[in-house]
């Protein structure tokens, strides 16, 4: 049986209304969501127990990321505990008496402070450009350095040793490594990068001040991963002399330091309980021929830092 409809069935079957059906609401929109997914505001250094790291005190009896150079010292290996016993690559840079665990006493009693060591090594192939810029920033400042030749990356692993007992150090609190001078070269051709995961928070000049910051910032895959990558041509004018210039009351900081240098650090935190972390460094090389260095800083505060920054 089939059929179809007259034009007398169709005007008068109501199939076809003269007004325009009333749809329910849509749904509203999930909000996207937060990026990072971590705690943007908790610093490490605002509570009572600390880790500190003083550069300036530190020395680099080995200076060999890569088994580069500058400075192999096979003495040095042999009679440290940790080096000489462990199974970590004993090409890389040591930074001796550089760490205090600081763990608060009650009213009466006094904070429980042990010291560690800072060992870098390199995990994957390190191609740098001059290695003798490694180590201590040229004997001055509070920074170690790490330099990096163009279109090359490195996993590192930043380690904390314990030299009386020749094993890691596990922190009993937070702590937070910042790299200062994340900047660019050939017309923001020649780009700064850092990848790194299990972080418990970071803070650009964005987070840190309400600086904005020229440090772009990329969630990744995995618990606390994130990729932060220069944005602005560097230069000499935006080169810090002492990180002790940026750990200071907004208030303070010189006019050239907050407008050239703050914008281009970032912090990153850990958790505690940890014995170091790794990361990538990177200088990322997106339209230029030219072989270039870039030099990547790095730095912690000091207690006398922490107390004067008022950044809690």
């Amino acid at each position: 049986l089939f059929t179809a409809m007259t034009l007398e069935d169709i005007s008068t079957s109501g199939l076809c209304p003269t007004t325009t059906p009333v749809l329910p609401p849509s749904p509203p929109l999930s909000p996207p969501p937060a990026v990072p997914p971590l705690q943007l505001q908790a610093r490490p250094y605002c509570g009572a127990n600390k880790i500190v790291l003083d550069f300036v005190q530190a020395s680099t009896p080995l200076n060999n990321l890569g088994a580069l150079g500058p400075t192999p010292n096979a003495p040095f290996i042999s009679s440290n505990s940790f080096l000489s016993s462990s199974d970590v690559a004993r090409t890389g840079i040591y930074f001796s008496g550089i760490g205090k665990d600081i763990v608060a006493g009650s009213e009466s009693g006094a904070a429980d402070e042990q010291a560690f060591d800072l060992y870098i090594v390199n995990k994957t192939r390190y191609t740098p450009s001059k290695t003798d810029l490694n180590g201590k920033r040229s004997g001055k400042g509070d920074f170690g350095v790490i330099n990096m030749l163009s279109s090359t990356s490195t996993v590192l692993e930043f380690i904390f040793v314990d030299p009386i007992a020749g094993e890691r150090h596990t922190t009993r609190s937070s702590y937070a490594i910042w790299f200062l001078d994340m900047d660019s070269s050939d017309s923001n051709m020649l780009k700064e990068a850092i990848e790194v995961c299990n972080l418990m928070a970071y803070q650009t000049s964005l987070e840190l001040y309400g600086v904005a910051s020229f440090v772009l910032v990329t969630a990744l895959e995995g618990p606390g991963c994130f990729k932060f990558v220069s944005d602005s041509d560097g230069g000499k004018g935006n080169n810090p002399s002492f990180a002790s210039d940026v750990f200071v009351p907004l208030e303070d900081m010189d006019r050239a330091v907050r407008d050239n240098v703050l914008p281009n650090a970032v912090s990153l935190s850990f958790f505690s309980g940890t014995n170091g972390f790794e990361l990538t460094l990177a200088v990322e090389q997106l339209d230029s021929s030219s072989d270039q260095g870039r030099n990547f800083l790095f730095t912690a505060m000091t207690l006398e830092e922490v107390l004067l920054s008022n950044l809690c």
